[in-house]
């Protein structure tokens, strides 16, 4: 009895490297943005720690380095928040992406699928037809052997 074997199974191997690509690629993206965002809550949480500092009696130095650390920050807020929108993007490219190279390694594996069913069915009615023709050779013989023991 013959074995199954697809054809494409060096084509279908790729599609799936590819698509294990696609899952380390989206989850390096997805690691940069929550780097980012973790960076993101950081940036806020120590602007509002040094607004809340300015209490009480201060003087000019302290509040000119005040305005100039709240400046900073209010450009590494800007930069950060850039940043997480180009994050988001890579994000969804990377998800569009693993999508995408899912259905490529879905469509290899439906093929698959169907040769094997068609090489199955094949499988079946070549020994269907195989016993029958046993069984045929058998009933004409054992109809010749009556045949010649009748007329013995």
């Amino acid at each position: 009895m013959s074995r199954f074997v697809f054809r494409l199974q060096s084509v279908l191997d790729q599609r799936q490297n590819v698509e294990r690509q696609r899952q380390r690629d989206l989850a390096q993206a997805q690691r940069a943005s929550l780097a980012i965002e973790a960076e993101t809550t950081a940036a806020k949480e120590s602007f509002r720690l040094a607004e809340a500092k300015l209490s009480g009696r201060v003087d000019a130095r302290v509040l000119l380095l005040q305005v100039r650390y709240q400046s900073a920050m209010r450009h590494k807020l800007a930069r950060l928040q850039s940043q997480a929108e180009i994050a988001r993007r890579d994000v969804s490219a990377a998800q569009a992406a693993l999508v995408e190279a899912a259905k490529q390694r879905k469509v290899l594996e439906k093929l698959r699928e169907n040769q094997r069913a068609r090489f199955h069915a094949e499988q079946r009615k070549r020994e269907t037809f195989e016993n029958d023709d046993d069984a045929a050779r058998r009933i004409s013989r054992d109809i010749g052997e009556e045949i010649d023991a009748a007329g013995s």
